[in-house]
């Protein structure tokens, strides 16, 4: 046994005696909390699904909200950061006619493999699997149950996209720990911002077929938070692939950023060999080395890696040349600002089509604080005040009920460049940044591939109207 392996298993030893510990106390005292299951979305192809999870003390947190205060985040995050795991539980997992049973280790983890004996039907493309808890260190007084899901590329998909998620579609300021810890603690799923245009972009990317898979270097902890945000931001679902921070007696420090990330989209790769993919990350950490290295390993499987730019001019150097070595392989990385710039050179290349390359991206702000992030195609929106709060209607469905002092209407279509009608005397109009002259009751054109907001008193409407033109 090496150095290394002794002192693992003596600092693992110590903290499962002080598990056992708190579990003894809490049960005599009979203040144990009842138990869940909280099972990761999986995946897997027609000859093997895949699906992990985790048992967990059910702390009872109800689910975040856009008013939550500072200290109520604060603390959730914390309870999140602090799960009480549950080891040597043992789990029934049945999906596709097939049952599995695992054990939970030292962290509360179990992983199950179900293996067919003849391949799945290419028609179906989401599993159910029903989990259900068997045997746990303490009573259960009810049944301990819950629903987990795989899913499994679709025949018809063209290619699959690997994402990056902190800094790429979150952001996090994962670089600047003083800021990252901000955002972690003082923010909320339905307060986390994304970056412009990310829905929008994924969107287009998948058109309901083409998996989405997220690699990412964030705790296992957070994966409810990142769920809640993703569903709240419309960004395509789809399978993630977190980092266990856990201490065990083989495992004493945790594996790096680059050889998590490596391992898990190998791991991806293996699974689909005939699907190509699609990377997406950031300049902030080793995101453009970890794909160069992709690259190198799986050259035919590679359509093209986009790199957000969150870095200064010397981080920005190393990428491009990371890029031109790229693009001798014939694999294009771009370092891009914005979503837009990702966008037009998915739709140069012919990754999202011309007939659904045209989307209103609509955002809410209220004091400064995210309302709703809504995607529309062919949009003619109405926005108006009513009773001191903005009400909306998109495409005939109504935001939020009411009715009120109409402001603004903005059209977009497929057959026109999208324009502003009407807009209110009190509305301030800012295009890329820049405000505009008053233009009471005025059509607004030109705005095209930019971004453009609207705003009245707290509130702000912020539009990211695409290229329409790039085929």
């Amino acid at each position: 046994m090496s150095f290394k392996q002794w002192l693992g298993t003596i600092i693992t030893t110590i903290e499962n005696s002080l598990d056992w510990l708190k579990e003894k106390l809490a049960t005599s005292a009979g203040l144990d909390d009842p138990l869940l299951i909280q099972p990761y979305m999986g995946f897997g192809n027609q000859d093997q699904l895949t699906i992990k999870g985790r048992i967990l003390e059910d702390e009872g947190d109800k689910p975040p909200m856009a008013d939550d205060s500072v200290w109520q985040n604060i603390l959730k995050t914390y309870r999140f950061l602090e799960s009480d795991e549950v080891p040597n539980a043992v789990v029934e997992a049945t999906c596709a006619g097939m049952v599995q049973t695992a054990v939970s280790d030292e962290e509360g983890f179990f992983t199950m493999t179900f293996k067919p004996e003849t391949p799945l039907t290419e028609d179906v493309y989401r599993f159910p699997v029903q989990l259900k808890l068997l045997e746990a260190p303490r009573k259960m007084p009810k049944p301990v149950t819950a629903v987990g899901e795989i899913v499994v590329a679709e025949k018809t998909a063209e290619f699959g996209i690997i994402s990056d998620i902190d800094d790429t579609i979150l952001k996090s300021s994962a670089t600047n720990v003083i800021d990252a810890i901000k955002w972690m603690f003082l923010y909320n799923a339905k307060t986390r911002l994304p970056f412009d245009g990310v829905a929008h972009f994924y969107q287009s990317l998948t058109r309901g077929k083409n998996p989405m898979f997220y690699v990412s270097s964030s705790p296992w902890n957070l994966y409810p938070m990142l769920v809640d945000f993703m569903e709240n931001q419309n960004i395509p679902r789809g399978p993630l692939f977190l980092k266990d921070y856990g201490l065990s007696k083989e495992q004493l420090l945790t594996s790096g950023h680059k050889s998590h990330k490596l391992t898990q989209i190998h791991t991806i790769l293996k699974t689909y060999p005939n699907l190509p993919f699609i990377l997406i990350g950031d300049s902030g950490q080793k995101d453009p080395e970890i794909y160069q290295e992709v690259v190198n390993q799986y050259p035919n499987q590679i359509l093209a890696v986009y790199i957000r730019d969150v870095s200064k001019d010397k981080r920005d150097q190393q990428v491009l040349d990371i890029a031109n070595r790229l693009k001798d392989r014939g694999v294009d990385m771009l370092l891009v600002a914005t979503s837009t710039e990702a966008f037009e050179h998915a739709c140069e290349k012919g990754f999202i089509p011309q007939n659904e390359n045209q989307m209103t991206s609509f955002q809410i702000f209220k004091d400064g604080k995210l309302q709703e992030t809504r995607n529309i195609v062919n949009s003619c929106w109405l926005i108006w005040l009513s009773s001191g709060e903005l009400t909306y209607e998109a495409d005939g469905q109504a935001g939020k009920k009411g009715a009120g002092l109409f402001q603004a209407r903005v059209v977009h279509d497929m057959n026109t460049d999208p324009k502003i009608l009407d807009i209110g005397p009190d509305w301030l109009l800012t295009i890329d940044g820049i405000a505009q002259p008053k233009r009471f009751y005025e059509e607004v054109k030109g705005i095209k591939g930019k971004i453009v907001s609207l705003q009245f008193k707290n509130y702000e409407c912020i539009f990211h109207f695409t290229n329409k033109d790039c085929n």
